[in-house]
């Protein structure tokens, strides 16, 4: 069981995040090259949004709600 430190108790829920804030699932990940960046399988070219910086907090039932859309 993964646990935080100090109490040694279960950590809370945990969400790998997109540059743009989109909650990421396995399916979502991939491995590329560093040269590879934003170079989609269909060949086109993603762009970087503006990212997250450190502390941003993102709302994440807005997030789920915008990725079941």
């Amino acid at each position: 069981v993964l646990v935080d430190e100090r109490d040694r108790l279960p950590i809370g829920p945990v969400s790998i995040l997109a540059h743009d804030g989109r909650i990421l699932g396995p399916q979502d990940l991939w491995l590329v090259r560093p040269e590879n960046l934003g170079l989609r399988a269909d060949g086109s070219v993603a762009t970087l949004a503006a990212g997250l910086g450190k502390g941003d907090v993102v709302d994440l039932a807005a997030a789920k709600a915008a990725a079941a859309r």
